[in-house]
This record gives C-alpha cells, sequence and structure tokens, in this order.
C-alpha cells in the first residue's frame, strides 16, 4: 500500500514539472515588469527594459578649443584678444616654437600670430553619443569676433585639443576629450577671395567653415541606464538580458554593466557605432525577461494589425528579439496595411531575412510610389547577395536624383566593387560609379567625397571654361583628347599651365594633387573645398556636360518630398518632427533656402537657378528656351604675361548668391 502511495506521489511531481513542456500559458504572455513595477506604459511594452529604465548620455557631448590656421591667402589677422594671446603665445611656446632646432625655431610666437596667412579661431564640435575612443566628426572653425580675419579658405587647422563646454583659454584646468585638425571646408560655389568680390546679395560666409571628420575622440562616453525603481536583482536582470542579446562590447567590457543599483553603464558594440540611435532602440524594447520569444513575436504581430498606430515600437520589440522573429514577421510583408507592410520589411531587413528582397524590389521599382527611398535603404542592410548589388545598380541610371544618390549610399555601403575609389593625397575620396547620365555628387559632411557618375565622363570637345575672375581656366579644341589648364596660384602670384587628359577622373585628380619627390607628377595641391569649387565651374562654364548635387541639395530634396507625402503613424524615416544635427548643412526652418524654393513658381525658379552656383537639374543647351548656354570665350592667357590679361572684354562673372553649406 505505501508502495502504491509513493508511485502515485512520484507521479505527481512528474506531472508537475512537465506543466511546462505544454507550451507558454495566456498568464505567461500577458505583460508585466517581471521585477515589479515600472514606469507608465502602453501595455504591450510592459516587461521591456524602457519599461523599467531611462538611458542618460544620448546627447551630443559639446567640446569647443581654440586653434590656429595656417595657410591663408593673406586674409588672415593677428586681432586677438590679450587674453587669448597670452595663453596660445604660452602654449606655443611649449610646442618648441620660436626655440630649439625644430622648422619653427627661427619665428616667435607672436610673430606667427600676427601673420597675415594665419588666423586664431574658435573650434567647436558636438561629439556624437557614445563615440568610442578614436571615432571620427565634423568639427566648426570660426574666426573670432572682432576680428579682421576676412576668409578661412585654403586654410589648415593646426592640432586643437577639445574641451568640454565651452573653452576659456587660462581658466579652469580641463582635461582635453578630443583632438582636431586638417583642411578647412567652406563653401565651395564660390570663387576664391581675392577673385571676384561678392555682391551685396551674397550669403557665403568665408569666415566660418567645417574640418569633415577632423575630430578625433580620445576620451568614450559610456551612456547608461538610470533604473526607475533601484535594485540589484533588477540591474542584473537588465544586464543580463542586454548581454545575452549583444554579447561582448569590446576586447574587454561586456556591453551591460550593473555599477549600482541605479546604474547600468552601457558599452556600444563596435559593430553599432555608426548606429547608435538603432542600438538604444533595441535595448530600450527589449524584453528583461527572455522566456518564450517566438510566442511574444506572435504577440507583438498582432498587436502591430490591430493596432498601426503602434507601428514603430512594435517593430523595434521585434528586432529586440532577434531572428527568432522572423517567422512571425514574414507574414506582414505584403500586408495591405502600409505602416504595417512597412515597419514589417524595416524589421525583417534589419534581421538581414533575405525574404524581404522581392518586397523591396517592388517597392523601389520605378512608379511604384513614395516608399522608393525608403526601399533603397533598407536594401543596403541585406546580407551578400548578387541580386541585391544588381538591383541596386540599375537604380543607379533612376530618372529621380534622390533615388541614384541612395542607391550609390547603399552600394558603398555593401562595399560593393561596381564603386570603384581612390584617395585623393589624403584629401578626400574620389568613387567612380559608370552608370547613368553623367553627375557629379559631393559630400559636405563626415567623410569628404566625391562621386562621378556616368559611363562617359570626358569633357566637351570644343570648350573655354574662366572661372575666379581668370585666376583657373580650362581650354579644350577639339583637336586632341586633352585639356589645357591654367592656374595662377593666388598666394605666390606664379601662373601654372599643364596638359592633362580631356575627363573628369583625370581633371579631378590633377586639381587634388601634391607634387613630392615620391609622386612627382603635376598637380595644383587644391583642397577638397576648392577641387569641387573648380568642378562647379567647369560645370557651369559649360566644359562638361553633367549635373552637379551638393549633398545639401540631395538632402534637402528629400526632406521635401517627405514633407509633400502623408506619413503613416509613427514612421520615423517619414517624420517631419525629431531633431536635425546641429551642424547640419540643410537649414529646414520655415525661411530656409529648401522652404523657399518648395514655393517658388517655375519661372522663379529658373531664375534663381540662373544666379546661383548650386545644381541639381541639368544645365541649359544653346536655343533651348530661347537663351544661349553659359559659355566663356577668352582665351588661356600666356603664362609668360606678366598679368596674364589677354582678353580685354571678359565675361562678367556669374553671382555667387547661395550658400548651401551656412
Amino acid at each position: 500500500m505505501r508502495r502504491i502511495h509513493l508511485i502515485a506521489a512520484f507521479a505527481g511531481v512528474l506531472a508537475t514539472l512537465a506543466l511546462p513542456a505544454c507550451g507558454p500559458t495566456e498568464a505567461d504572455l500577458t505583460p508585466r515588469d517581471p521585477l515589479g513595477p515600472g514606469r507608465d506604459v502602453d501595455p504591450a511594452l510592459r516587461g521591456t527594459v524602457g519599461s523599467q529604465a531611462i538611458v542618460s548620455g544620448l546627447a551630443p557631448a559639446y567640446v569647443s578649443g581654440i586653434g590656429f590656421v595656417v595657410g591663408l591667402n593673406g586674409t588672415g589677422s593677428g586681432d586677438v584678444p590679450a587674453s587669448v594671446r597670452a595663453w596660445l603665445v604660452s602654449e606655443m611656446t611649449r610646442l618648441g616654437i620660436g626655440r630649439g632646432d625644430g622648422p619653427l625655431s627661427d619665428v616667435t610666437p607672436d610673430q606667427l600670430i600676427d601673420d597675415p596667412n594665419t588666423s586664431v579661431v574658435l573650434v567647436e564640435a558636438a561629439i556624437p553619443a557614445a563615440a568610442p575612443d578614436g571615432f571620427p566628426f565634423d568639427v566648426i572653425v570660426a574666426a573670432l569676433d572682432g576680428g579682421t580675419t576676412t576668409s578661412l579658405e585654403g586654410g589648415r587647422l593646426w592640432t586643437t585639443d577639445l574641451y568640454p563646454g565651452r573653452f576659456i583659454p587660462g581658466g579652469a584646468d580641463l582635461q582635453a576629450v578630443a583632438r582636431a585638425e586638417g583642411d578647412v571646408f567652406i563653401n565651395p560655389f564660390a570663387p576664391p577671395i581675392g577673385t571676384a568680390e561678392p555682391d551685396a546679395t551674397t550669403t557665403v560666409l568665408r569666415t566660418r567653415g567645417r574640418v569633415l571628420s577632423g575630430g578625433i575622440v580620445s576620451t568614450r562616453y559610456s551612456p547608461t541606464l538610470l533604473l526607475d525603481n533601484p535594485s540589484h536583482s533588477r540591474a542584473r536582470a537588465i544586464a543580463y538580458a542586454i548581454n545575452t542579446r549583444f554579447g561582448v562590447g569590446g576586447a574587454r567590457d561586456p556591453v551591460a554593466i550593473g555599477r549600482t543599483p541605479e546604474v547600468v553603464e552601457i558599452n556600444v558594440p563596435p559593430g553599432w557605432v555608426n548606429r547608435v540611435d538603432e542600438f538604444f532602440n533595441v535595448i530600450s524594447h527589449l524584453r528583461v525577461d527572455s522566456s518564450f520569444p517566438a510566442r511574444w513575436a506572435e504577440n507583438y504581430t498582432r498587436t502591430l494589425v490591430e493596432r498601426p498606430e503602434l507601428a514603430e515600437p512594435m517593430m523595434w520589440s521585434l528586432i529586440a528579439l532577434g531572428r527568432i522573429a522572423l517567422p512571425a514577421i514574414r507574414p506582414l510583408y505584403d500586408n495591405p496595411d502600409r505602416a504595417v507592410r512597412l515597419a514589417a520589411l524595416e524589421a525583417g531587413s534589419k534581421l538581414e531575412d533575405p525574404l524581404t528582397k522581392p518586397h523591396l524590389f517592388e517597392l523601389a521599382a520605378p512608379g511604384s510610389g513614395p516608399d522608393r527611398l525608403f526601399a533603397v535603404d533598407r536594401l543596403a542592410e541585406l546580407p551578400d547577395d548578387p541580386a541585391v548589388d544588381l538591383e541596386l545598380r540599375n537604380l543607379l541610371s533612376d530618372d529621380d536624383l534622390a533615388v541614384r544618390v541612395s542607391a550609390y549610399e547603399s552600394l558603398e555601403r555593401r562595399r560593393d566593387p561596381f564603386i570603384r575609389q581612390r584617395i585623393m593625397s589624403d584629401k578626400f575620396v574620389m568613387h567612380r560609379v559608370p552608370a547613368g547620365e553623367p553627375m557629379v555628387y559631393v559630400t559636405q559632411q563626415r567623410v569628404p567625397r566625391i562621386a562621378l557618375f556616368g559611363d562617359d565622363l570626358t569633357l566637351e570637345p570644343t570648350s573655354l571654361v574662366s572661372a575666379w575672375d581668370r585666376t583657373f581656366m580650362v581650354r579644350t579644341d577639339g583637336r586632341a583628347e586633352s585639356a589645357n589648364v591654367f592656374y595662377r596660384d593666388p598666394r605666390t602670384g606664379a601662373a601654372i599651365v599643364n596638359e592633362v587628359r580631356a575627363d573628369a577622373p583625370t581633371l579631378v585628380e590633377y586639381l587634388a594633387h601634391k607634387e613630392t619627390p615620391e609622386t612627382p607628377a603635376d598637380g595644383l595641391d587644391l583642397s577638397y573645398s576648392q577641387v569641387v569649387g573648380a568642378l562647379n565651374e567647369v560645370i557651369v562654364g559649360g566644359g562638361l556636360d553633367a549635373y552637379l548635387v551638393p549633398e545639401a541639395d540631395r538632402l534637402a530634396l528629400e526632406r521635401l518630398k517627405a514633407l509633400n507625402e502623408t506619413p503613416s503613424a509613427g514612421r520615423p524615416e517619414l517624420s517631419t518632427d525629431g531633431p536635425i544635427d546641429a551642424f547640419s548643412p540643410v537649414d529646414f526652418g520655415p525661411g530656409s533656402q529648401a522652404a523657399i524654393e518648395a514655393g517658388l513658381t517655375e519661372d522663379e525658379r529658373r531664375a534663381r537657378e540662373i544666379r546661383r552656383a548650386r545644381y541639381v537639374v541639368p544645365l541649359r543647351r544653346d536655343g533651348e528656351d530661347g537663351e544661349p548656354a553659359s559659355t566663356v570665350v577668352d582665351p588661356i592667357p600666356d603664362a609668360t604675361a606678366p598679368d596674364g590679361d589677354t582678353n580685354p572684354d571678359p565675361t562678367t562673372p556669374r553671382d555667387p548668391s547661395i550658400d548651401t553649406y551656412d
């Protein structure tokens, strides 16, 4: 009898242990905070990290310093406040200027500051959130207020320490958190200083510029999670959930470290440093209790279909679950509701699901609707696939300018060998994109790039371009596959004439190349902004039949298209709200260039394009609209002539009235 009772009891225990194998119950999948109550969030998001903690330290860190720009063309000044001069002299002396046997041992710091080819500048930047050591970022340089510096064009910023907040020379001792150096990039679509004075309508600000990717982080900023209700067990559970999802964050540290009952420190993994916002969206929507992920995926997709207004949080919740959520997401790739479909496709592409491919191809196709740019961007996230690369290559020839550039950016992210890359004297990257109509795309932030689109980028067979008050000229006479390039160095006054192959890539290389004993080829050693400005002049002057598209114009175009569409609720890429980078070259305010252009009539737009120096439409040809093309007929002057002026009636320079930077 006792044996029967023991067997029955043992069977009861086995039955109890076997219950979870039958699958999670409805109670198991009820959204709740497993470690107690958290903040008041939508019931669908309870139990996530974001329902129990907030992220601190995601705002860009403002840094600044006092820098020194050299290499100007007599446009600098020594007008410096006494306190700044005293501090700068002390720093220069510490670095060996004016003493010893170094290259600047024969000049005093004061002489260097007073040199008209130098200028003291304020250097400012916003270091992106969670930027690791060695992370590059753009910096802003500006001549000091009250000085007589007229232009920073052609200058180079000496290595400058950057400090948290507003730096005050001679003030409290601070630890530098970053450094900056490099060529100053100013508006490249205006003639250089001293060649043609701008009129009263110009908005070019020559005393302010940018050093693209010139800053380097030396002190890492680590964001943290601040728990609503301090608890050791809660902090450990959150750290465990994050580390389970992301693994190790670096050589030594895990991604999440519970420092105190209230603070969990976050180390952004190397693969996410350029996607910090995405990384913290995933963390915020990560479930603290990782049980039953497949069933939670079904819960989230059901909520997405029933409540499309929650499209964005449900998308991030699905991404946070990982690839195990894909079986639940895939049926929504062709959902009739646009918000649901786009959220599912974005989640699928970010989880690298190859089954999103046909659906994204459909959205990216010409004439498919307003979601083409969304689809092109998502294609960049898919795993290596020749079919994806081929589709993006085909879009390089699209009629939509924004689609062409986005396809190029996506291929560049995928490191597709179709985009041929060349480094130009460590100044910028030149990309050859052999597809579509001739077009020149130039970036104005982060990595400086010139992308040359088109199979045929040869200069016009018979043309003469005269620019910058005739200090820069390019001539082709149709008798050879070469062009004569004339340039008068504004610093030395020396006239340089060389013959180069008559195509845009060769011209860009010649303009940027610096002649050295190791690389003795001819070159003008122009900066990135000067090369871009020269290309603009060649296009405007009719020497190259191509579009010229600055990044600012492309971003403005995309923004305007988004404003003119009806966005679905919660779609982040179509939202008209949200922060814009404080140092973005595009201003979308009510009085901005983009907003003004949106309200112009066709005639007003055409008149504006005639006098502005940036183009996102083809140049007119002779006879179109009853007006001749812009051409120049003066010959390249003899390099031996004292002033190079052989044309008694030069063409009036165009009005550089639009500054796409400021």
